[in-house]
């Protein structure tokens, strides 16, 4: 009786097991003529996978599940990853682990991927890594419109090219123009100098190399001679055009600055590689430790990193101050020391390999100067007048065509003093 009841049981349990078994033999492979209804239900091509299921949702709409080393291709898109359903009924694909996608305009690599297949649309999820023939960048989350050759990429989001790295909360890059447009926290890296550059949004035209920031833009810039990226310039306006490395533009409010020299102006123009800057608009000035300087127009040549010439045209005014030769811009004893000053038509600074090494006014000259708060007093005037310095110290003054001055002596008594007008000096007594 024993042995007759295990023994249907043990039959039981077999047929149990039988049934189990064909249950899960159906649901990993597929064959003959329903392999080939499948065939027909998906609208890709399966290259490989180590499982395949087909199953039904909790809504009763049918799925096809593809596990390990999955990889399938679409017209001219190749994907890979390690699980991956199909949803027949929404008609989009679910790639899951180690996913990468790549086609003939870029190759992505993600942690999830939803490829839709009737809106020629893909969205990429996780650890986004993603190249195209001109660009390489990684981000958070990016979406990619096929039809319109347009992607979008979100999440501490990053590209590069051989020439500048990008990086901001959002990039938005066309491939028919090859455009790049960034916004939310800005950060441009010319790849070769380092100079950098901060803003609220920019855009970033591969073709034509023309990179636009907005958003009062700042720019740290070096110099190609600063080899160890140790003196920027400092460069902040309302709009910012670079062209390639020819030239840059800058308008509203500018202002150019380093260790020791300030200029501003509504409108800067930059030849970078003729070494000239051209500041227009708004009273462009100069300022420096030692000499300060505006005029309608101010034209700054460069070399190497090197002063060579400031020219200011119309109305132009220099102002000097002898007292602060030795003292840095930096430095916390500087003063505004006694200021000295020169007119005309147009200034020109000169500088040598010391500093300023002479100043030249041309057209109704007038130069009123002092060496020392206790030294006299000198004015000139004429059609040019020339200041040259030595060792930092004024060492000649030339004057040409109907010259004309005045030298008074030092004052020790306090009851004198001396201040220029338009027609030249005019004594002014104070009580004793």
């Amino acid at each position: 009786m024993y042995s007759v009841m295990n023994f249907r049981k043990v039959v039981l349990l077999l047929a149990i097991a039988q049934s189990a078994a064909s249950a899960l033999l159906s649901a990993q492979s597929i064959s003959g003529d329903s392999s080939s209804q499948v065939e027909k239900k998906i609208p890709f091509t399966i290259e490989h996978a180590d499982h395949f299921f087909q199953r039904k949702s909790k809504q009763d709409s049918e799925l096809f599940i593809l596990e390990g080393n999955v990889e399938i291709s679409r017209g001219e898109s190749h994907i890979a990853c390690g699980s991956l359903t199909y949803f027949p009924a929404e008609r989009y694909i679910l790639c899951l682990d180690s996913v990468f996608l790549s086609d003939p305009e870029r190759r992505v690599r993600s942690d999830t991927l939803f490829y839709y297949l009737d809106r020629a649309y893909y969205r990429a999820l996780g650890s986004l890594e993603w190249a195209t023939s001109g660009f390489r960048g990684t981000g958070l989350r990016g979406d990619y419109y096929r039809g319109e050759g347009r992607m979008v990429v979100e999440g501490e989001a990053a590209a590069e090219d051989s020439l500048r790295e990008i990086k901001a909360d959002k990039l938005e890059y066309d491939e028919s123009s090859e455009t790049l447009r960034a916004t939310g926290n800005l950060r441009i890296t010319d790849s070769e100098s380092r100079s950098e550059a901060v803003a609220s949004s920019g855009l970033y035209q591969r073709k034509a190399d023309l990179v636009t920031l907005y958003g009062r833009p700042k720019v740290n810039y070096y110099d190609k001679a600063d080899t160890l990226f140790l003196k920027p310039y400092h460069l902040i306006s309302d709009l910012l055009h670079s062209y390639g490395r020819d030239s840059l533009c800058a308008t509203g409010r500018v202002r150019l600055w380093d260790d020791s020299l300030t200029v501003t102006a509504d409108s800067l123009f930059h030849n970078r590689i003729a070494g000239l800057s051209y500041f227009r608009g708004g009273g462009p000035q100069v300022e420096h430790q030692r000499y300060f300087l505006k005029g309608s127009l101010i034209d700054v040549a460069t070399r190497d990193r090197k002063l060579e010439r400031i020219r200011a045209v119309n109305d132009a005014r220099g102002e000097f101050y002898l007292d602060n030769k030795n003292v840095s811009a930096d430095s916390a004893d500087r003063k505004p020391g006694e200021s000295s000053w020169i007119e005309g038509d147009t200034l020109d600074l000169i500088f040598g390999p010391e500093g300023l090494d002479s100043i030249a006014a041309e057209g109704k000259a007038r130069s009123y100067f002092r060496e020392t708060s206790k030294s006299g007093v000198n004015y000139l005037q004429g059609a040019r007048i020339l200041l040259i310095w030595q060792a930092g110290d004024l060492a000649r003054v030339e004057v040409e065509r109907g010259g004309r001055g005045l030298f008074l002596m030092p004052d020790t008594t306090g009851a004198k003093s001396v201040t220029p007008d338009s027609a030249g000096l005019k004594p002014v007594r104070g009580s004793p």
